[in-house]
């Protein structure tokens, strides 16, 4: 059984309001005046079969009964003002009702997507947030929406049994009640299965995911090669068949256990129902009742029925929705927690103490042990510095504790002498500028990606650090210039080679102003010239900044002038090239 705990009406409500106020309230008062439109139809038809039965006992017929005739028109001019009425009701709330349901699923995704935008890279990289988002990503859409039509059903639910419920009591007091007790029994089938599939979804979260990760890959094109060269489309393919199958398949044995359920209730609900139709044709045939009122009563008996059912599934289906929308809570209540003080510090000038680490102890959620362990170091303005160390030696990480992408279990990281977490994080990174071995590639225009980070620099400024790269001349050459879509995902888009998308982020990172340069393996793709272009283009910058490599190639040995080596999540070396590699 889940262990999720359904949320308040008020909250669900909260985001059936994020399409405004007036479109919720509109909307469902609407879903409550189209209901009632039918219990109107039922007093139109009641009173044109009671004139006509009247009329039919007259000893002249009706042609020389005027004021029957003039009933009989008044009858069925309310028949039809209900009908046009109830069929223009139906045009405005179909028409509001869409509007309102597009906009609450664009504004529950477009609240998830900056919530998600928001959190700390360790807790998006959290299997259990992942599995929040992916449920509530998936409820957001629709059960918003749902909860005003469960409400707007329950009210008209409840007016239509009362009214009705009222209207059989006139026949007899006993007929209300077993009409009704006859309606609960589907009502707790349906409660029981709504809760059955929630704990379906929570306990088949991953394994959705799992299939949806595994779907992308075989459409994926930066999967596209390893795929096929390594023949595993066939094997993926067959896996994700395996898994649909199965999901599907315990979909459909939910399924037949819910409709077994509903059909064995809805079964002792119409015997019910026909009982009570037999009882009211004897009271007819005894003169009790009149046509009209059999009409009336008849219909009574299954609306006063299909009522307190409609009530009870209602009630049970705004349950079932504020099930579901607890995961949607649950993600939004996953808080950053990399987030600004409430007085938050000026970043201060980098000369004012440099970027240091004090004692950092880092350890992964998942990790068994410290990734870095009583780390320290002190970097100043002005130095250039080569990071290196063997692979797992935690070189990424403390790069990630640098940019404030995660804080430090222990110990400190320090900015002009003041602790990172005592700054608005995007203050802070404004003052970085940092080239990772995977920086992402958007495919936005060619000018968009250099400028990212440097809006304030012209084209000119731009592509001097694309012809630094060796990207420039490429660039000049598109289509468009650098107003060229890059990518294959858009038509009309310019495609670069991995080599040329990876200069065009390096460029990228050169051209955005900074206190600290962060460079990971900037000399990995280019050639010799290339290399050669870049190291150059390093040393004329002004040291007025910290400038780090990591990268073990001799143009980032010879570049720098101070080599730390870190292994263990330690520094376990630090000083001049000549003293770390014994050379003069």
């Amino acid at each position: 059984m889940s262990a999720a705990k359904p949320v308040s009406i008020t909250c669900a409500l909260k985001l059936a309001r994020l399409a405004g106020t007036p479109l919720l309230l509109g909307n469902l008062l609407l879903q409550v005046g189209q209901g009632l439109v039918p219990l109107l139809g039922l007093v139109a038809m009641q009173e044109f079969l009671d004139v006509v039965a009247s009329g039919l006992r007259e000893p002249d017929g009706l042609v020389n009964s005027a004021p029957i005739t003039l009933r009989i028109q008044l009858a069925v001019g309310f028949a039809a003002a209900v009908a046009c009425g109830g069929a223009l009701l139906r045009l405005v709330a179909t028409n509001l009702g869409e509007r309102h349901a597009r906009l609450v699923a664009d504004r529950c995704a477009v609240l998830l997507q900056r919530h998600a935008a928001a959190l700390d890279l360790l807790q998006l990289e959290d299997p259990a947030n992942a599995d929040l988002l992916h449920r509530a990503s998936a409820e957001a859409a629709q059960r918003p929406v749902r909860v005003v039509h469960n409400l707007a059903a329950l009210v008209l639910s409840v007016v239509t049994f009362v009214a009705l419920g009222l209207c059989l009591s006139t026949a007899s007091l006993w007929l209300p009640l077993m009409v009704a007790i006859a309606a609960v029994p589907q009502a707790l089938v349906r409660l029981r299965a709504a809760r059955a599939q929630l704990a379906w979804q929570e306990s088949r979260t991953e394994t959705q995911r799992e299939l949806g990760y595994r779907q992308g890959l075989l459409a994926s094109r930066a999967a596209a090669k390893d795929l096929r060269l390594l023949g595993l489309g066939p094997a993926i393919a067959d896996r994700v068949a395996l898994q649909r199958s199965s999901l599907t398949e315990e979909q459909i044995a939910l399924a037949k256990r819910r409709t077994r359920g509903e059909t064995w209730t809805q079964i002792g609900a119409s015997l019910v129902m026909f009982g009570a139709y037999f009882w009211l044709a004897e009271q007819a045939l005894l003169g009790k009742l009149t046509i009209g009122w059999l009409l009336l009563q008849a219909q009574a008996v299954q609306r006063t029925q299909n009522g307190l059912r409609d009530a009870l599934l209602s009630l049970s289906g705004l349950r079932e929705d504020r099930l579901f929308l607890a995961h949607v809570f649950a993600f939004l209540a996953v808080r950053p927690r990399i987030v600004s003080p409430l007085i938050p510090v000026a970043v201060p000038k980098l000369a004012a103490g440099g970027l240091s680490c004090v004692a950092v102890v880092f350890a992964y959620p998942t990790g068994q042990q410290a990734v870095l362990r009583e780390l320290t170091l002190q970097l100043q303005p002005g130095q250039r510095i080569a990071l290196i160390g063997p692979n797992g030696a935690g070189k990424s990480t403390l790069l990630r504790l640098l940019c404030r992408l995660c804080d430090p279990d222990a110990g400190a990281v320090t900015f002009g002498g003041v602790d990172l977490r005592q700054f608005e994080p995007a203050a802070y990174r404004a003052r970085l500028s940092v080239f990772f071995q995977d920086a992402a590639a958007f495919e936005f225009s060619a000018r968009e990606n250099l400028g990212l980070g440097a809006q304030t620099l012209d084209d000119a400024a731009l592509l001097h650090w694309a012809d630094v790269v060796g990207i420039g001349a490429r660039l000049r050459a598109l289509p468009q210039g650098l107003d060229t879509r890059l990518g294959r995902g858009f038509r009309g888009a310019a495609e670069l080679s991995q080599g040329e998308w990876r200069k065009l982020l390096l460029a990228r990172t050169l051209a955005r102003p900074c206190d600290v340069l962060i460079l990971d393996e900037p000399f990995a793709f280019l050639d010799a010239d290339g290399q050669q272009r870049l190291k150059s283009a390093l040393q004329a910058m002004p040291r007025d900044r910290i400038t780090m490599v990591i990268d073990h190639r001799p143009q980032a040995l010879a570049f720098c002038d101070r080599v730390l080596v870190c292994r263990g999540g330690q520094i376990v070396q630090d000083g001049p090239p000549a003293e770390i590699f014994g050379t003069s």
